[in-house]
């Protein structure tokens, strides 16, 4: 099916009847009056269920509303079903609220709206909910003796696992799409990717977006979570041959009682990368670099100077393409 459209133009006093073949090719059954919507792009569609929040978990609070805005105004009621019970309270309501059940188990919320003249419509959504966790480990170092978890960095790396409970589609066939802070990990979605290693941001707090659909393109579920990010720092800690190391830090000073003393920088949530292969590490003592020729780069040995006295000990690691990458702390020694 094909139209012909004719142009009327006045140039300079003189009319000209100018003849346009545009040839739009329509599909059977398409009618002339949805043409109006060809420019907006927007094509009418009948009513329908919305949820809110979109993508429900199990045993969660959802609402479901109706969008009946095709209509413009001819629904004279409207009754709300779940799972083929009439909810009274709702009658005449654009939307209702309830519970979603365990994992696996599917809601129906119906809706049934009279339309002036029209009789009545049916609309018709069945919920099934999943659990979607996902599980961020840093990949960042803390000392062995620290009971905490070692937590993500600015620019540091971090490993992610999609965890999903429910559904009866083999995780391996499903198409993952990480997102951070919109932008698409490895340039779109992979089969079976429900792991995945990304650095964070510079600047550092991320949203991480994680949407998962089947084999055809449906959407199953979404989730947004943020990945708070720290800063590395060092701290220092007071190291014995006998006793090892303590487990309580140098605050800001330490006075030195024998001949000699040695002190341990520990980075908290450097980059692993970076802590085992540090492309900037310095030990200085009142500003003068020293060498630090010992087998522990993380560690220098000091012994007593004559007199008496204090010298400051500064310690600095860091990357050198991500420069927030890093930590420079100094304490000072008194003898």
């Amino acid at each position: 099916m094909s139209l012909f459209w004719f142009k009327f133009v006045i140039i300079s006093g003189m009319k000209y009847f100018i003849l346009v073949l545009t040839f739009l090719f329509i599909p059977s059954g398409f009618s002339l009056a949805q043409l109006g919507n060809i420019s907006t792009g927007i094509i009418d569609q009948g009513p329908s269920i919305e949820l809110e929040p979109r993508y429900p978990s199990p045993n969660a609070e959802i609402t479901a509303s109706l969008n009946d805005y095709s209509l413009s105004g001819q629904v004279s009621s409207i009754d709300w079903y779940i799972n083929g019970k009439k909810i009274k309270e709702a009658l005449n309501q654009r939307s209702v609220e309830f519970k979603t059940g365990n994992v696996g188990t599917r809601t129906t919320i119906e809706t049934i709206i009279s339309i002036q003249g029209n009789g009545t419509q049916n609309i018709k959504r069945v919920i099934e909910p999943l659990y979607l966790d996902i599980i961020i480990e840093a990949q960042t170092r803390v000392p062995s003796f620290y009971k905490g978890r070692a937590l993500p960095s600015v620019g540091s790396k971090v490993n992610l696992t999609a965890l999903l409970d429910g559904g009866s589609i083999p995780s391996n066939n499903l198409i993952y799409t990480w997102k951070v802070n919109d932008s698409v990990i490895d340039n779109g979605g992979l089969r079976g990717q429900y792991k995945i290693s990304t650095p964070t941001s510079s600047w550092g707090n991320d949203t991480l977006s994680l949407t998962i659909s089947d084999i055809t393109g449906n959407i199953i579920t979404h989730r947004d979570i943020e990945i708070p990010s720290t800063n590395p720092e060092v701290l220092f800690y007071e190291s014995n041959t006998l006793q090892g190391i303590s487990q309580t830090p140098i605050k800001e000073s330490l006075n030195l009682i024998g001949k000699s003393v040695t002190i341990q920088a520990e980075p908290y949530n450097l980059d692993i990368l970076i802590y085992n292969r540090p492309p900037l590490l310095e030990w200085k003592i009142d500003s003068i670099r020293n060498p630090n020729n010992s087998g522990n780069p993380y560690e220098i040995t000091l012994a007593r100077q004559e007199g008496k006295g204090d010298s400051t000990i500064d310690f600095h690691v860091r990357s050198l393409t991500e420069l927030l990458q890093g930590s420079r702390s100094s304490i000072n020694i008194n003898y």
